[in-house]
Parts: C-alpha cells; sequence; structure tokens
C-alpha cells in the first residue's frame, strides 16, 4: 500500500503504470490503518535536537504552534538538501547519499504534513509524548478520519477490495463510499472441499533470526520431501 500511495501522489510520472481500468486490493481491512501511517507523522526526538527546537517553548496541541515547529523542521531539511547538493556540484566533495536521503525523506514528510493539516485541521490528532523518557517518538500527529483520503489514492474505474474480515456498511463508512455504488460479494462456505484444507502440524522447531542451523536445515529437508511427495498437486507450507 506505501508503494502504491506514492505512485498515486506522482501520478505525473508514473502515468504509464496507471492507465488501469480495475484495481484489486487485497487485506482490505488494513487500508484505514495505512493511509493513516501514510498520512500522518511522528516527531522522533533526535530530529527535535536536531533541527535545535527546545520543544518545551511550544504548545504542540494547539495547530498554530504545532505548524510553527513542523514549518521550522521544513526549512532546516530543506536547506541542509541544498545545501548537499551545492557540494555534490561542485565535485570537490564525497557526499554521504544516505544522509541526503534520510534529510530529502524529512523535507518532504514535513512539507506534506503541513499541507495536509492546513487543509484540515479538525481531522488530526495529536498525542504529545514529550515527557516520556521511554519513548523515541516525541510528537505523533495522526488524521482522525481516511474518507477524505480515499478520493486521492482510488481512482481506478473498477475497484475490488477483498478481505476476509469486512462488512460493506462499516466499510463504506471508513472509506467514504456510497452503499448504493458498491457491490458486496460474500462467501459463506469455503468452496475448498473439507478433506482438501486439514492443517497438519509437523512441529519442526521454531524458525527466526537465532534457530540454530539445524532446526533451519530440518526444515528445509521436510520442504523438499513435502514438495518432491506433491510435485503435481497445489497446497500451502507455513
Amino acid at each position: 500500500y506505501s508503494a502504491f500511495f506514492q505512485l498515486m501522489q506522482n501520478e505525473s510520472i508514473f502515468k504509464e503504470h496507471l492507465q488501469k481500468k480495475v484495481s484489486i486490493f487485497d487485506e482490505a481491512h488494513g487500508i484505514e490503518d495505512q493511509i493513516i501511517q501514510f498520512i500522518g507523522i511522528n516527531i522522533s526526538k533526535n530530529q527535535l535536537e536536531e533541527c535545535q527546537i527546545k520543544i518545551g517553548e511550544y504548545d504542540v496541541l494547539e495547530i498554530k504552534q504545532l505548524l510553527e515547529v513542523l514549518n521550522i523542521m521544513r526549512r532546516f531539511y530543506g536547506a541542509q538538501v541544498a545545501e548537499l547538493e551545492k557540494r555534490m556540484e561542485g565535485g570537490n566533495e564525497k557526499i554521504d547519499l544516505k544522509v541526503l536521503g534520510r534529510f530529502e525523506s524529512n523535507f518532504k514528510n514535513f512539507a506534506n504534513a503541513i499541507n495536509e493539516i492546513n487543509n484540515d485541521p479538525e481531522n488530526f490528532i495529536i498525542q504529545d509524548s514529550t515527557n516520556d523518557y521511554a519513548s523515541t517518538i516525541s510528537i505523533s500527529i495522526k488524521p482522525l478520519k481516511i474518507s477524505n483520503y480515499v478520493k486521492d489514492f482510488f481512482k481506478t474505474e473498477y475497484q475490488i477490495f477483498m478481505s476476509a474480515t469486512i462488512d460493506k456498511k462499516s466499510f463504506c463508512e471508513t472509506m467514504g463510499l456510497e452503499e448504493s455504488e458498491i457491490a458486496f460479494i460474500d462467501t459463506p462456505k469455503s468452496p475448498f472441499p473439507y478433506e482438501h484444507r486439514k492443517v497438519e502440524f509437523l512441529d519442526m522447531g521454531v524458525l527466526s533470526a537465532r534457530s540454530p542451523p539445524e532446526v533451519e536445515l530440518g526444515a528445509i529437508q521436510k520442504i523438499d520431501e513435502l514438495l518432491t511427495k506433491h510435485k503435481h498437486e497445489r497446497g500451502l507450507i507455513l
């Protein structure tokens, strides 16, 4: 979803990839959280220190003062990007491209947040965690309702939203869609026969970054064994 939202925000650049009549969105129950994460922004304590902002001097729960902080940060990162690009053009100094990328990303994120808040200041929830020393996040800014943004991201003529856990009414309310324009297709029973959807637990061990080599090897060997045994059949190995 994050990649798709980026495409839709840069339609002129990615126009050739968006000339489709149908879009299919899987795990549609997660769209709300995805949009909230994409539109919202977290300001870290490290960013405030980098921009030399004494956050105690601002009441960030007040929109005007929050926007003042965001504008300071936007200008700071914009100036850093301009300075690094100028030094790159000179050709006499090696520039850390990762640092440049981080500055560019921060500049864009703060510019977007300012624009979104200005467009609809009542639609944002602000959480100030400045005094929570256990958290790396200082300020969290999230949209309250996503329906305002759906029209910007979901534009294709036909759209198919798939999920095992949505119902028509609540999904339409969340997405700002007219129920009369939506067809809801429910499958109350699995189309697969019961004998084809049994789950067999093999208990090969716990796979994680800390798994010993013998556990990984055992899982690989078991997968190879299953694929060989069922090479003419379809199935799922979790």
